[in-house]
């Protein structure tokens, strides 16, 4: 299982020197029967956190790393993740899976909008998983990964002395890589000289490893039938020196590479249509969601022309008792200033003026009439009617607490009518 587990991190990391130092089984055959017969139908995946809390995170396609250190640690769970929504983080830390979801999907930095192939980094993309019950804890392991020693490997295949120059061969005794001037100081007196050194120009092979029985020997051979990688103590002493094995097709270490290199492309040829499909498949993906976006810009179009419309008529009918207002408005204004000054231009008069002017103030102020206003008493306007959207099944789930959940989501978009007769005119 160790190197089952090293595999698997290697492969999520795409790493070529990560090392597992300490596996330990943190499983319990109780809770993995519970829970495969819980979550049977649903939706799992083998993935790897960095703690199995409340919140757990699992990234998509990677492992959670410790910052600043060559050595993590992380567990390796089976996770039923379910029917999974995207979201931020701040709503996957605050709020709980709506009902009919199991999980959430967050981006490291909170993407807006479609996601689309230029603003996808998939190795920042984590399943959060708010229920203990849905993580079923399988193996605690302790691993050294070094960032910048792999982006060195990548290059080439670096020294394990220097790290920074390029191996260019191998010592079985210390069982690693060195370039060429710390072989010479390695190997610099006439003890170590006699080292057996294996150069890669001669075998055109770079990489040796050792053996899973005897960790301390370099693997010289490769079983066939077993298909297992031994040294010369297991093909001797060891589990292939006895007589169940004697018929085991054995061959050399450096044969073996040459002949699964070759085979390698055999291999790869199932994977390569797989690949194939997958890319159709998000072809044929993203030509849904194009429908589905320009749906949404139909409907958006549709429902903005409408609104339009609606406040051009509320507008047409604000104008034309604006018109009608104003100048009742102003007719008011006028009354209640002649009024005023009907009350105050007399006392304003000299005597003698008002000698002169004594028959038509007398007139104007004895005048017993009230003054007359017209009515104005606008009829009501009120929405009639309503837009709806006929919502898919598979719409955008309300979010849910402790004390409300699952109530579907209903938009009505109120459209305005005047009277009877504008009423008639929209339907």
């Amino acid at each position: 299982m160790d190197n089952k587990v090293e595999f698997k991190l290697k492969f999520l990391l795409n790493s070529l020197t990560l090392k597992v130092l300490d596996v330990k089984d943190m499983s319990d055959p109780k809770k993995v029967l519970s829970f495969n017969n819980r979550f049977c139908d649903s939706k799992k995946v083998q993935a790897f956190c960095s703690e199995a809390s409340n919140l757990s995170a699992f990234p998509l396609l990677g492992v959670p790393l410790c910052q600043n250190s060559k050595i993590h640690k992380a567990y390796f769970c089976e996770v039923s993740v379910g029917r999974s929504l995207f979201v931020s983080n701040e709503y996957a830390q605050t709020l709980d899976v709506p009902k009919d979801y199991d999980s959430f999907i967050v981006a490291q930095n909170d993407a807006k909008g479609f996601l689309t192939d230029a603003n996808i980094d998939i190795s920042t993309f984590s399943y959060i998983i708010k229920d203990t019950s849905r993580v079923l804890l399988l193996y605690e392991v302790t691993f050294e990964y070094d960032e910048e020693l792999e982006k060195l490997s990548r290059k080439s295949f670096i020294c394990h002395r220097c790290k920074k120059s390029q191996s260019t061969m191998f010592c079985p005794s210390e069982r690693a890589s060195f370039c060429k001037d710390c072989d010479i100081q390695v190997h610099n007196d006439e003890f170590l000289k006699r080292h057996s050194r294996i150069y890669f120009s001669d075998v055109g092979q770079k990489k040796f490893i050792c053996c899973l029985y005897h960790p301390t020997k370099v693997v010289e051979y490769f079983c066939e039938t077993c298909m297992d990688p031994i040294c010369a103590d297991c093909k001797i002493t060891g589990n292939h020196s006895g007589r169940d094995k004697c018929d085991h097709h054995i061959i050399s270490f450096l044969e073996a590479c040459q002949i699964l290199k070759s085979k390698i492309s055999d291999w790869t040829k199932p994977v390569a249509g797989r690949v194939e499909n997958c890319n159709r498949e998000l072809c044929r993906f993203k030509d849904k969601v194009g429908s589905f976006k320009d749906n949404i810009t139909a409907v958006r179009r549709q429902i903005e022309k409408e609104f339009k419309s609606l406040l051009l008529q509320l507008d047409s009918i604000e104008n034309a008792q604006r018109q009608i207002i104003n100048a009742k408005y102003a007719e008011r204004v006028a009354i209640e200033e002649f009024m005023k000054r009907t009350e105050t231009y007399p006392h304003e008069l000299d005597p003698a003026d008002l000698l002169l002017e004594f028959n038509f103030i007398q007139e104007l102020t004895k005048s017993e009439s009230q003054p007359v206003f017209d009515k104005y008493d606008p009829e009501r306007i009120e929405t009639h009617g309503k837009m709806s959207l006929l919502m898919p099944k598979d719409t955008t789930p309300k979010c849910s607490t402790s004390d409300s959940k699952d109530k579907s989501i209903r938009w009505r978009i109120e459209t305005m009518h005047m009277t009877k007769e504008q009423d008639s005119n929209l339907h």
